[in-house]
């Protein structure tokens, strides 16, 4: 399409959707003071005025040609950036006369401001170069005469046009510069995609409660046995349980439906059903995607980073006293970012949950210096060299938190007196152990989402609103992303009929609809939590206790006289403790693990401290074998406060080179279930080490693919080999930047994976 046919393609795009709540942002939704030019009709004759006389039309003065010249460059190579669509805008001045005097020009004049915008591409140098015409005494109009001239006043900030362009190439501008000559502009961008894996998080799922097994895929969802069903306000199905793909479907003959919109008709609901098989499934190896969007915002730019789970289930938690469940579940996590010389940095993070989310500084977050899977070098706080984000997902639910942040409590009261609780379960590795298998969602790649747009015309039709965008073809679904349940109890009359029961369950739609607590294109600055208001029939609370079900990680009793002789210590603190005494109650679950300071019953006594915390501490461990702890309060009433805190005791040397090095020792020699891989250093400029900690006994291969799947390297391992530097290919189609996955595979069979990203 040519520049300006696109151009005027685009300012037809329109912001529709009232009754979805639709956020679709035109990057061109901004008002502009364009003036449309009547034409001089053709083939007429000009038409005489009221006094008989026909003023000379006169002819147009010679055009005059305004050259706007600029740069791309990118930010992290400084070498000018191809093919990025570039809105240059000028702000000219209109004179507009209603009398011609040739040859001195025009007279009896009125003056407005005249912006204009052309769009265009860099060049293979990143150069830019865009002309605007302007005349002098141009006849616009015979009735009446009119002439126009136009003059050129200045040239405001260039802002990259991203529908001209594949969201796979979409750029940010980093900072605009004037000059230098002969540019009016240096326009600095950097890449979406770097953006999104510099700031790529970690994900600590609950390790004893969730039961999805892995981050899922969408499009892996949909060709895995899912069905597509459409009913209108009668329970009429024009379309019943078809199979998916195709995601995008309509009625060719009446034009009343569209999966991808909405008729100026009745109102027609679509709904996906997932296959009951993968409600607890991930996505295979390799596919395992976050999903990332950015766009500009005020001074900066917000990162946002999707999640997809092919089910919620409510059931499944430690107190199940709301069985509501729905197929498919989107979550997220933002970053507002802004620039600085030393390059962009988060300013703040929302953190999505359930009908709302919390905002918090990115000092009070917790970042590591790569996206590795483990807790080894988790801070509080971001610095230049701690960019990745730490989330935590709450089990089953999966509403997002910071660490140690108070989680989620909903209480439903019921027409006739039955009420539902439901508390949201979150392991925060209260011990801060840096070892054990805790528990993390792992992804092989970052899929970009793009952008999507409304449009009142498709298949030759008029709609109410279709959906168009350059992403992932599910974004622009305007239907339900599964099936819901609400169980009925037998004690009550009819929960499921409560109106907040039947909301809580229904299955989310696209990220790019804006339904609570999506927010697509905006972000929420102020500090603490929106989107909790209470209603007639829920209230909503934020709670530090109790604990249940948390994983404390792996202590080592240092054994065979190591460096480290006197053993990891533990120590962890649990809140609400109130006032008073407390108890720890510690039960050995296998073999013969000790702790010290125990009674003959193995309870330990507690005092609460002045931060109203019970604190519980042991150096002197001996043994091997798995714990469980329990704490309660013993003031009033006894409560349990914490309940099966699991501790894993290992009898294994602590040597001084093992002191920071996350591998674990295996379950037992000949498993492969233990086994994990470790990248570092990530990122890597040019080479990283590989390690699996022992040796496998047998032939394997070590496979690296790149974020888009593609086999970048296949090496053949010995068997008695604990590791490999790995050196990035030097080809002419060697790998790029980006995050890499590690795959350590025998016999057909992956064993284990990591993922660490490259730097050129």
């Amino acid at each position: 399409m040519h520049l300006h046919t696109h151009l005027k393609a685009r300012l037809g795009r329109f912001v529709v959707g009232a009754a979805l709540g639709l956020l679709i942002n035109s990057p061109l939704a901004a008002s502009t003071s364009e003036i449309r030019r009547p034409p001089l009709p053709l083939g007429e004759d000009p038409v005489e005025s009221p006094t008989d006389t026909v003023p000379d039309p006169g002819g147009a003065e010679p055009q005059h040609e305004e050259w706007y010249r600029a740069r791309v460059l990118d930010t992290e190579t400084g070498l000018g950036v191809p093919g990025v669509a570039i809105e240059v805008t000028e702000i000219a001045r209109l004179v507009r006369c209603s009398t011609h005097v040739p040859p001195s020009g025009c007279t009896n004049c009125s003056n407005e401001t005249w912006t204009r915008r052309q769009v265009d591409h860099s060049d293979a140098e990143g150069k830019i170069e865009t002309v605007f015409t302007h005349q002098q005494c141009d006849l616009v109009s015979i009735d009446p005469y009119e002439w126009d001239t136009s003059l050129h006043l200045q040239w405001e900030a260039p802002a990259i046009f991203p529908d001209a362009q594949p969201p796979e190439a979409a750029f940010l501008v980093a900072a605009i510069e004037e000059g230098p000559y002969p540019y009016q502009h240096t326009i600095w961008v950097t890449a979406e995609q770097r953006i999104a894996e510099r700031f790529a998080p970690v994900l600590h799922r609950h390790r004893l409660n969730e039961r999805q097994k892995d981050l899922g895929d969408v499009d892996w969802t949909l060709a895995t046995g899912t069905t597509m069903t459409v009913t209108d306000l009668l329970g009429r199905s024009p379309y019943h349980q078809r199979p998916v793909p195709p995601l995008h479907v309509h009625d060719e003959t009446a034009g009343s439906w569209d999966s991808f919109g909405a008729d100026v008709g009745p109102t027609m609901y679509w709904l996906l059903d997932l296959p009951g098989s993968i409600h607890n499934e991930g996505a295979p190896i390799g596919l395992r995607s976050i999903y990332y969007h950015v766009f500009p915002l005020g001074a900066g730019a917000v990162v946002q980073y999707w999640f997809w789970f092919n089910a919620n289930d409510h059931r499944a938690n430690h107190d199940p006293e709301i069985d509501a469940f729905h197929e498919g579940d989107w979550e997220y996590v933002a970053l507002y970012i802004e620039r600085s010389p030393t390059g962009w940095h988060p300013v703040q993070v929302n953190f999505q949950m359930h009908q709302g989310g919390e905002s918090v500084p990115a000092s009070e977050c917790w970042w590591s210096p790569t996206a590795a899977a483990n807790y080894s070098q988790v801070q509080q706080g971001y610095t230049a060299d701690t960019t990745h984000l730490h989330v935590w997902f709450a089990a089953n639910t999966h509403g997002t938190y910071n660490r140690f942040a108070p989680r989620y409590k909903l209480y439903v009261n019921g027409f006739d007196g039955c009420y539902g609780r439901h508390i949201d379960a979150v392991d925060y590795n209260i011990a801060n152990s840096t070892r054990g298998p805790h528990g993390f969602f792992e992804y092989d790649r970052l899929v970009q989402l793009g952008e999507v747009w409304a449009v009142s015309e498709a298949h030759g039709e008029h709609w109410a609103f279709h959906l168009e965008g350059d992403g992932p073809e599910f974004l622009r679904f305007v239907g339900r992303f599964g099936e819901s349940e609400c169980i009925e109890h037998p004690e009550c009359l009819e929960p499921c009929s409560n109106p907040f029961f039947k909301a809580y369950s229904l299955a989310p739609r696209s990220p790019a609809i804006s339904e609570p607590p999506h927010l697509w294109r905006s972000f929420h600055f102020e500090n603490g939590r929106w989107g909790f208001d209470d209603g007639p029939f829920h209230s909503y609370s934020f709670v530090g206790g109790p604990i249940a079900d948390a994983y404390l990680g792996v202590v080592r009793t240092c054994a065979e006289g190591g460096s480290h002789s006197a053993g990891d210590s533990l120590r962890f603190t649990v809140s609400a403790c109130g006032f008073g005494t407390g108890e720890a109650r510690v039960t050995v679950l296998s073999g013969n693990p000790t702790l010290s300071g125990l009674d003959p019953t193995g309870c330990r006594a507690l005092d609460c401290g002045a931060d109203s915390t019970f604190t519980f501490a042991a150096q002197a461990l001996s043994g091997e074998g798995q714990l469980r702890i329990d704490i309660f309060r013993l003031d009033g009433e006894e409560a349990c406060v914490a309940e099966n805190l699991l501790l894993d005791v290992h009898h294994e040397p602590c040597l001084t080179s093992e002191a920071a090095d996350p591998v674990p020792a295996p379950e037992s020699e000949g498993s492969d279930a233990a086994l994990r891989l470790f990248a570092t250093p990530s990122p890597a400029a040019e080479r990283t080490t590989l390690r699996w900690g022992r040796p496998l006994g047998r032939r394997s291969a070590l496979l690296v693919y790149d974020v888009s799947g593609r086999l970048v390297s296949h090496t053949e391992i010995s068997p008695e080999a604990t590791q490999h530097e790995w050196i990035a290919p030097h080809t002419e189609d060697r790998p790029s930047s980006g995050i890499y996955l590690a795959a350590l595979t025998s016999e057909g069979r992956r064993l284990a994976t990591a993922r660490f990203t490259l730097v050129r």
